[in-house]
């Protein structure tokens, strides 16, 4: 017993001994820590300008922890854990502190002093750092990339310095990172993806730089976030919702998160420029402090949720060219204030719940050159003040309630080339108010009196005169005849009498005419064509009697002739099988060949898809476009059924592209043009019909291409007109792989349906084959997918794209992702893309070999 209890003496006193030399080492470690850390501090002090050294006397012997000014340290054994000396007035530089001698620094708070020259190295050996703020400064280069290794950093302020250069992806590892403040440097390029694994972000600040592109898609993971600061330049720019993932389809984002906070940095807000928030999910009211923005020019709220009145504290920024607050929710008056905003010249309200009248101080916009306030609810009558806009080219107040007279004013606007009144309750005649030369111009469905004015003869360009649904008599003027660029002439629906004017048939441009429901004469001028005796030209009645509804052309002698001229639908005349008809390819006496869609029948000659048979021809009746196939006409009969369009010989995009020869005579300029032709078409027949169409079925088999490779949009089978209104739920439709996604859980039809098929379409095109897979990849900001160079994505049975056609095909990448969007509302519209194909040209290098995907999407 004895002998273990000296052992168990033994084992403790050996324990002591090694307690006692564990303490020894780690004090004379902590020891040598701290005159190293002492070094470390007096080197720098040395360095810094004579006025700073007396600031910092305290700075003496080797112990930094016993009193020094600025110098804090938890624990003694920890030595130094912070260095604050904010707003100490020291000038100088941080090349001479080595920060690798405080391995258990917490904070770094050098705030407000004049340091100047680069950030050390040494600053990213700092594993414990928390909080860094070296705000208004003059540092300058770029940021080491050393800081990046900062991981546990919280608070990261670098305001009101001359930091140049990128934010870099490695952005991505400061992921606990709350604050991150660069305002006010000179950093450029676009905002990394990476930024969003920084998911603590609270309070992000990247405004006073040059830092350019929308926000990348990733910062939608970043739900904490509470404010954030993006002005540019002297433009704010919020990015579209197009380019940022949202967990809930319906999810809409507080305006309060996403607005401008006015905040007192070396440049605030009141010297904004340019102010763009549009196509977000933004709601709420418009606040009034934006009329204290007395600089800027451009206001862009359009497309997103915002409600309740505008307010009239707009009518004080009175440097304002461009105001757009189209396709929202907004109601109430327009404010007289807007009279004030004397320098406009563009003004979007279109799209809105709007009431009231239209000021009469509108006619204090002597700029304006464009005016839209159409699809609202605004009232009472068009001010006469309307005739001083002498600069207006477009003028669209259709679809409201307007009423009286069109005021004779409005000859005075003698630039006007678009104007659109229909679909309102306007009263009165035209005859004095037309001095004008439109190239477009639409008065249908009002309730207008008198007669046609000849003077509209005088109008040259005019391509569009609709004045149907009225109250019209008299005759047709026949100096309508030398309107030699009309394509449409829609008279129907009126009180019009005597004869058609010969001169009518002598308009070789003409492809859309209609007189019906009218008293005119039986007589119908050989020019027209051939037609039934004692017949006036209605489509319905063609149709009830089995005719071929042509305007110019005998019915029933057309209908003879495509059945010869196909030996009554011989397989050796069939170009193509479709889902409810077959394409044969008809030659006519006249040489003219065309191409001919027979309907499958039913036994009991009933057509197998009266549905999709009506919708073609309704919408093709409604609509002419370079870019969409021609109908002719068509013929309901129990024996044949079938509609007749333009031939186009290079036949459909599907085919083309699934073939190696035919992939390869489509170069990368043919295939731009045919996505932009594409675009205008669903431009136009979106935002040029009344009411809107939608096509429902963009896909490469429904695109048709001539012998020049410009592109047709086919295949109205499915089309919708879509009426602002009334419901437009409808049943399911579209091809498989270009259906947009939201279809799955809604059946209501908008235009946004397009958009996506058209963003699918687009890659496609790019690509050489359908995008598959990749489109759920981009649209969930896949790290892989995102890292892929664009060339790997790129047809490759082409050679990759230089210079312009580089440029283009960047452009039309970039594009077609953000029609890919998984939340309808945050796709751009038709116009958008239209606009964008035609003027955006992106700076980049002369070939794509650097460009990723994910870059595309930043863009």
């Amino acid at each position: 017993m004895a002998a273990l209890s000296d052992k168990r003496l033994l084992l403790c006193s050996l324990v002591l001994v090694l307690v006692s030399l564990l303490h020894f080492a780690t004090f004379a470690s902590s020891e040598t820590s701290s005159v190293a850390a002492a070094e470390a501090l007096l080197k720098w002090k040395a360095s810094l300008d004579n006025q700073s050294q007396p600031l910092l006397s305290s700075w003496v012997g080797d112990r930094p922890c016993n009193n020094w000014v600025g110098i804090a340290c938890e624990e003694l054994e920890l030595g130094v854990t912070s260095l604050n000396l904010s707003s100490f007035g020291l000038i100088g530089t941080l090349y001479n502190l080595n920060f690798s001698y405080f391995p258990n620094l917490l904070t770094i708070d050098l705030y407000n002093n004049s340091l100047n020259g680069t950030i050390p190295d040494s600053i990213g050996n700092l594993p414990k750092l928390t909080h860094l703020d070296l705000a208004y400064n003059e540092l300058s280069g770029t940021f080491t990339p050393t800081i990046w290794n900062l991981s546990k950093l919280l608070f990261f302020h670098f305001t009101g310095n001359q930091i140049s250069g990128r934010i870099p992806p490695e952005i991505g590892q400061m992921t606990s990172v709350q604050y991150f403040m660069v305002s006010d440097n000179s950093l450029n390029g676009s905002i990394p993806r990476e930024i969003g694994m920084c998911k603590a972000l609270i309070f992000l600040a990247l405004d006073g730089n040059n830092l350019t592109g929308p926000i990348p898609a990733s910062m939608g993971n970043l739900g904490n976030l509470s404010s954030l600061i993006l002005q540019q330049q002297r433009t704010f720019w919020i990015s579209s919702s197009r380019n940022r993932k949202v967990r809930q389809p319906k999810a809409t984002i507080p305006y309060e998160k996403y607005f401008v906070r006015f905040h007192t940095s070396r440049r605030n807000l009141s010297e904004l420029e340019q102010l763009y928030l549009y196509s977000n999910n933004i709601s709420g009211p418009i606040p009034e402090e934006l009329g204290l923005l007395q600089h800027v020019w451009i206001l862009q709220l359009l497309d997103n949720n915002l409600s309740g009145p505008i307010p009239a504290s707009i009518g004080k920024m009175s440097a304002l060219a461009n105001l757009r607050l189209e396709q929202n929710q907004l109601s109430g008056p327009i404010p007289t204030t807007f009279g004030n905003l004397t320098k406009l010249d563009t003004l979007f309200l279109f799209q809105n719940n709007l009431t009231g009248s239209i000021p009469t101080t509108i006619g204090n916009l002597t700029k304006l050159n464009t005016l839209v306030l159409s699809l609202n609810k605004l009232s009472g009558s068009i001010p006469a003040s309307i005739g001083n806009l002498t600069k207006l080219t477009e003028l669209d107040l259709r679809t409201n309630n307007l009423s009286g007279p069109i005021p004779t004013s409005l000859k005075n606007c003698t630039s006007l080339k678009r104007v659109r009144l229909e679909g309102n309750q306007l009263t009165g005649n035209i005859s004095e108010a037309f001095g004008i030369h439109p190239s477009f111009l639409k008065i249908s469905n009002n309730n207008i009196s008198g007669k046609i004015p000849p003077e509209l003869g005088e109008a040259a360009q005019l391509g569009v005169l609709d004045l149907s649904s009225n109250h019209l008599t008299g005759m047709i003027p026949k100096e309508l005849g030398r309107l030699k660029s009309l394509l449409q002439l829609l008279l129907s629906d009126n009180q019009l009498s005597g004869s058609i004017p010969s001169e009518i048939g002598m308009l070789s441009a003409l492809t859309d005419f209609n007189v019906a429901s009218n008293n005119l004469s039986s007589v119908i001028p050989k020019e027209l064509g051939e037609v039934k005796e004692n017949r006036r030209l209605s489509q319905e009645e063609a149709q009830n009697d089995n005719l071929f509804a042509i305007w110019s052309y005998d019915g029933k002698m057309v209908y003879e002739n495509i059945i010869d001229a196909t030996e009554e639908f011989d397989s050796k005349y069939c170009i193509g099988v479709g889902g409810y008809g077959s394409v044969y390819k008809a030659e006519l006496p006249t040489s003219q060949v065309v191409a001919v869609k027979k309907l499958h029948s039913l036994p009991d000659g009933e057509i197998c898809n009266q549905k999709a048979f009506t919708s073609e021809i309704r919408a093709l009746t409604e609509i002419r476009h370079r870019n969409i196939v021609k109908l002719y006409g068509f013929c309901s009969h129990p024996r044949h059924s079938f509609l007749v369009y333009e031939l186009l010989e290079g036949g459909s995009l599907m085919k083309l592209l699934n073939s190696e020869e035919g992939a390869e005579t489509l170069d990368w300029i043919k295939r731009a043009n045919v996505i932009k032709g594409v675009a205008n078409a669903l431009s136009y027949m979106h935002h040029d019909c009344s009411p809107p169409i939608i096509h429902r079925d963009i896909s490469s088999k429904n695109i048709l291409l001539d012998q020049e490779y410009e592109a047709h949009i086919a295949d109205f089978g499915t089309a919708r007109l879509l009426k602002h209104d009334s419901s437009n739920w409808t049943s399911l439709a579209g091809t498989f792989g270009y259906m947009a996604p939201e279809l799955a859980y809604t059946m209501e039809v908008n235009e946004k349906c397009d958009v996506y098929s058209f963003g699918v379409l687009t890659l496609e095109i790019i690509m050489g084959k359908h995008p598959g897979d990749l489109i759920s990849s981009l649209t969930s900001s896949a790290f892989t997918t995102l890292n892929m160079p664009l060339k790997d994505v790129l047809d490759q049975r082409l050679s990759l794209p230089m210079n312009e056609a580089a440029r283009e095909v960047l452009s039309i990448a970039k594009i077609a992702i953000a029609c890919l969007n998984t939340v309808p509302q945050s796709r751009p519209t038709m116009q958008q893309v239209s606009q964008e194909l035609s003027t955006q040209k992106l700076h980049l290098p002369s070939t794509l070999h650097m460009i990723t995907l994910g870059e595309v999407v930043d863009l």
